[in-house]
């Protein structure tokens, strides 16, 4: 499993993009606007967002219309985000959190990679050790 949470660190213009990523979620373009909001350099006004928006083959127009019929649910969305990184002491951006093991600074491919294999191997174990238990308990019985 591999969950995703954006964390707005950068104060207005950060939260302003962290909330035009999520409401870019209703077009199915979540990915991309959030990917090209968080390299974009320049401020985050209209221009840019729609630029941005466009370019992930979304729509300006529906994306305002978004933002504001989902906009309790995307400062729920940020604010548990903020509750989350502040109990787990985190000082910034980027975080993992692989099987055991928290990550708190950017990952290259190759460390990436071996990360997640070795979250495999671990969850494989588990759910071996598991599925044999499982067995055990569940057998059927002998009646003779």
């Amino acid at each position: 499993m591999l969950i995703y949470e954006g964390w707005p660190i950068f104060g207005t213009l950060s939260e302003r993009s962290a909330r035009v990523a999520l409401a870019s979620d209703r077009q199915g373009i979540y990915s991309e606007s959030d990917q090209a909001l968080i390299e974009e350099s320049r401020r985050s006004q209209d221009t840019v967002l729609q630029e941005v928006v466009e370019a992930s083959r979304g729509s300006l127009k529906r994306l305002k219309r978004d933002l504001a019929s989902q906009r309790d649910a995307i400062a729920r969305a940020i604010a548990r985000t903020r509750i989350e990184t502040l109990t787990l002491g985190l000082a910034g951006t980027p975080v993992y959190l692989i099987s055991d093991r928290l990550v708190n600074s950017p990952l290259s491919r190759e460390e990436s990679r071996s990360a997640f294999r070795s979250a495999r191997a671990v969850w494989r174990s588990v759910i071996s050790k598991f599925s044999a238990i499982i067995q055990e308990r569940y057998s059927p019985c002998d009646t003779a």
